[in-house]
Order: C-alpha cells, then sequence, then structure tokens
C-alpha cells in the first residue's frame, strides 16, 4: 500500500468519526437557541472557559457536578459545549430539562407495565454525559423525585458516567433541594461552583 492509499484510508477514517461526533452532536437533544450559540463558536469565551475547562479535565470520571449562578449567566451555554466536547470525543450525551426528566418518569409510573418506567430510569443512566437543567423549577409534594434522582445519580456514578446539575438557586437553597444524600455525592465526586459573568442575553 503506498502513501497515497494510506493517506485516503486515514482521510476516510476522519471523516467517519466527524460523522458519528455529528450524530451523538445531534443526539444530545440541546435547545435550538444554545446549539447555535455553540456551533457559530469556535472557541468558549473567556467568562467560561475557567469552568468548562474544569468540567473537560474531569471527563470521564464520574463525576457530579453542580453549577449554581443567577439567571442568564452562561450556565446552559457551558452544559451545551461540554456536550459538544463530549461528542466529539465520541462520547454520547443528552441535556434535559429537571422537569421534563420527571414529567416524563411519572408518565411511565401510570404506565400498567413496569418495564417503560424502569426502561425510562435507564435511559436517563445510558449517556456518558448528562446534562440536567432548571434543577429547583420543578416542585414535587412528595419524596418521589428526589429519591428518582439519587438513583439515578448513584447508577451513573457506578457506571463510571459523568452528570452535570444546573441550578439558579444560590447555594444553599440548591443544596437543601438536593437533599443530604446527593449534596454528598457531589462532594465526593465534583463539588459545587459558582457560574458568574456577563449575561447571555448581553453577548
Amino acid at each position: 500500500m503506498d502513501g497515497e492509499q494510506i493517506q485516503k484510508l486515514r482521510e476516510h477514517d476522519e471523516n467517519l468519526r466527524k460523522m458519528k461526533c455529528e450524530e451523538l452532536w445531534r443526539a444530545c437533544q440541546i435547545p435550538l437557541l444554545h446549539r447555535k450559540f455553540v456551533e457559530a463558536r469556535t472557541k468558549v469565551e473567556k467568562d467560561r472557559k475557567e469552568v468548562l475547562d474544569t468540567l473537560i479535565f474531569a471527563l470521564g470520571t464520574g463525576f457530579i457536578y453542580g453549577i449554581h449562578a443567577d439567571n442568564d449567566k452562561g450556565k446552559t451555554q457551558v452544559g451545551a459545549w461540554l456536550c459538544r466536547i463530549a461528542c466529539n470525543r465520541g462520547k454520547s450525551a443528552m441535556y434535559i430539562r429537571v422537569a421534563d426528566l420527571f414529567v416524563g418518569l411519572h408518565a411511565a409510573i401510570t404506565n400498567e407495565h413496569g418495564s417503560v418506567l424502569e426502561k425510562a430510569r435507564a435511559d436517563l443512566c445510558i449517556p456518558c454525559l448528562l446534562v440536567l437543567d432548571e434543577f429547583g423549577k420543578y416542585k414535587s409534594d412528595s419524596t418521589f423525585a428526589p429519591q428518582e434522582l439519587e438513583n439515578i445519580l448513584d447508577k451513573r456514578h457506578t457506571s463510571n458516567h459523568d452528570t452535570l446539575i444546573l441550578t439558579n438557586l444560590r447555594l444553599e437553597p440548591f443544596r437543601d433541594r438536593l437533599g443530604p444524600g446527593i449534596c454528598s455525592r457531589i462532594k465526593d465526586g465534583g463539588g459545587f461552583i459558582h457560574k458568574d459573568g456577563p449575561s447571555f442575553r448581553g453577548t
């Protein structure tokens, strides 16, 4: 095999890799606004880079990080960027709002087949990276939500899969809503990060 043929094989393999990365990226379910924001940029803004670098360094370790900040401080963009980077590495990623997550699980509970709920739970444990956005907007009078979230995080951590939780809550309300069990897992598997910086709407 001559040099030209080897080069063509390398280009073919690289094209296949890029196609797989794009398929993973499209499957992330990133909101269109934030997907376009990431796709339109070749580098991360300075105010987001420090936070993102911390998360990138921990990718693949089974981390659990919680990012808290005021509204429009770029948390979702950080999550979107991280999904993009994971996909570029050939890893699956999923973005979901916490309210949508629990609505889906509640719907599965009402189904007469228990396997539907088990599949819904299992689907959340498959992606190598899971970004849970808008934590704190979902309100429940039962213990279902925190118990389910704790179980999901346990299974993901056991599988060495990364989880990022985003919220507009301040640290203490964030910790209170998570509960001691999840806070302990975050402390052991990552940490809490306060995201500061310019408003997204101002960029």
